[in-house]
């Protein structure tokens, strides 16, 4: 599938300022190496959404990126050890296991966190598939 393909499935399937957010960034996505889209902020994201866009708007576009048929998204999450001064990345299904069960371990000491919710955050990166899609342009 190339980065056309995924504009038109999108256009198709949505309106309004969520389809602007999401061709937005599909657009900055296409423009960056795949070693520099390996750790997408919230805020850099954002910045790449538009002007104006209301946070819900932004947040519907990041979930249809992130689970549609070849998404251009993969979202994980990082845990800031504070003690090590560095981030560790943590799967999705971590991460929502430990808001669920209210206890989060350090992956590497399995000590548990106190207020993890404060040392979690979400990152995305550019899937494998749009990468190859973005190739083909």
């Amino acid at each position: 599938m190339v980065i056309d393909e995924i504009k038109m499935q999108l256009r198709q399937q949505l309106e309004g300022p969520v389809l602007e957010v999401c061709l937005n960034v599909v657009d900055h996505l296409s423009d960056i190496s795949f070693e520099q889209a390996q750790r997408l902020t919230f805020n850099r994201l954002y910045a790449w959404a538009g002007d104006n866009i209301e946070e819900f708007n932004f947040y519907a576009a990041l979930s249809v990126l992130t689970s549609m048929k070849n998404h251009p998204l993969i979202m994980y999450f990082v845990f800031y050890d504070q003690n090590e001064d560095r981030e560790i990345a943590i799967s999705v299904k971590t991460a929502l296991c430990a808001v669920k069960n209210k206890e989060f371990f350090d992956p590497e000491t399995g000590i548990q966190i106190e207020d993890f919710e404060k040392k979690l955050f979400p990152v995305y990166k550019m899937s494998r598939s749009f990468t190859i899609a973005a190739k083909k342009r």
